[in-house]
C-alpha cells in the first residue's frame, strides 16, 4: 500500500539570465505510479507553465534509488485496502496516458534527472523528455513489463520507437534489457551520464534557457509558441516516426496525433482535440520525409 504524502510532487525555481528552470521533484517513496500521484504530477506541470517569461523544465526524484519504480502493482491489483490513497483506479490508464502525451508535448524544453533505476512507466515518463542525465554508477533503465507479465501498452510502444534505435528498442521490449548508465548512453537513450551529485545541477545547467545543447534530444511539440522563440532556437525532431497517444475521459476524447517531421514547419496541426458531438475525421497524413 502506497503511503500517503501531502506533496509527492513539488515544483521550485530557479532564476537565470535568459529566463526560469523550473525543477519539478517527485517525492513519494519509490515514486509509484497510481491515479493520484498522476494528478499531483499534472498539477504540478500546471504550477511549472504558470511561471512568468521564459521557462525550462527539470524533472527529479528525492529517492537516490529509483527515479521511478514504475506502477503501483499493490494498489492496481487490489492489494490495497485504501483505494482513496492510490486514487480511482478505472480512471489511471486513461489519465496516465493523457499525462504521458501532454508531457512529450509541452511547448517548454524539458530535461529528466535520472538519479536511480527507472522501471516501467518510470522509464516511460523519462522518455517523454527532450533531454535526459543518468547517474553514472548505479541503476538501471529497463520496461520490466514482461518479466511482471505484463503486455507493453501499446502508446508506450509507440514511444519506445520513437526515442530509441531499432536495436535498442528490440533489446527493450523484447529482450528486457536493464540498461546501465554508459549503455543508455552508447544507445543515445541518455545524452549524459554524471556523479549522483551532479545529476539534478547538470539536469538545471542543461536547462538553462539559451542552452543550445537542447538541441540535441528534442521531442515532437504541438505548436511553436512564443516559449520557444529567443533564447531558444527552434526545436528539430528527433527521429522520424508516428506516434498516437489517446486519453478518454467521460464523453471528452482529446487526441493527440504526434508525427516527427524533419522540416522546418510547425506540426502544431496535428494535434486535435475531439469534442461531444464533433464527428470524428481521418487525420491527414504527413508529408514524405525529404532525404
Amino acid at each position: 500500500m502506497s503511503d500517503p504524502v501531502a506533496t509527492p510532487v513539488t515544483v521550485t525555481s530557479h532564476e537565470h539570465r535568459g529566463g526560469t528552470v523550473a525543477v519539478l521533484t517527485m517525492d513519494h517513496g519509490e515514486n509509484r505510479w497510481n491515479t493520484s500521484f498522476s494528478r499531483a504530477f499534472d498539477s504540478a506541470i500546471d504550477e511549472v507553465l504558470a511561471i512568468d517569461g521564459p521557462v525550462t523544465m527539470v524533472t527529479a526524484s528525492t529517492n537516490e534509488k529509483f527515479f521511478s519504480n514504475g506502477l503501483d502493482l499493490a494498489w492496481i491489483t487490489g492489494q490495497s485496502d485504501a483505494e482513496a490513497d492510490g486514487g480511482d483506479r478505472r480512471a489511471f490508464n486513461n489519465e496516465v496516458m493523457g499525462l504521458f502525451a501532454r508531457l512529450i508535448t509541452l511547448p517548454i524544453p524539458t530535461v529528466c534527472a535520472i538519479g536511480g533505476h527507472a522501471f516501467g512507466a518510470g522509464l516511460m515518463i523519462a522518455l517523454c523528455h527532450d533531454i535526459r542525465v543518468m547517474r553514472e554508477d548505479r541503476g538501471f533503465l529497463c520496461a520490466n513489463e514482461l518479466e511482471l507479465g505484463f503486455a507493453i501498452p501499446e502508446p508506450e510502444l509507440a514511444l519506445f520507437a520513437h526515442k530509441m534505435s531499432p536495436d535498442a528498442f528490440h533489446q527493450t521490449t523484447v529482450l528486457a534489457k536493464r540498461w546501465t548508465a554508459a549503455e543508455a548512453q552508447a544507445a543515445g537513450i541518455v545524452q549524459d551520464t554524471v556523479p549522483l551529485d551532479r545529476v539534478v545541477e547538470a539536469a538545471i545547467e542543461r536547462a538553462e534557457p539559451g542552452d543550445h545543447r537542447l538541441d540535441e534530444g528534442a521531442s515532437v511539440r504541438p505548436t511553436c509558441r512564443g516559449h520557444l522563440r529567443a533564447p531558444w532556437p527552434r526545436l528539430p525532431v528527433a527521429s522520424p516516426c508516428s506516434l498516437r497517444l489517446r486519453a478518454r475521459e467521460d464523453s471528452l476524447e482529446p487526441s493527440v496525433t504526434l508525427c516527427a517531421r524533419a522540416g522546418r514547419s510547425c506540426p502544431g496541426r496535428q494535434v486535435r482535440t475531439l469534442r461531444p458531438g464533433a464527428t470524428r475525421r481521418r487525420a491527414r497524413r504527413s508529408p514524405p520525409l525529404r532525404s
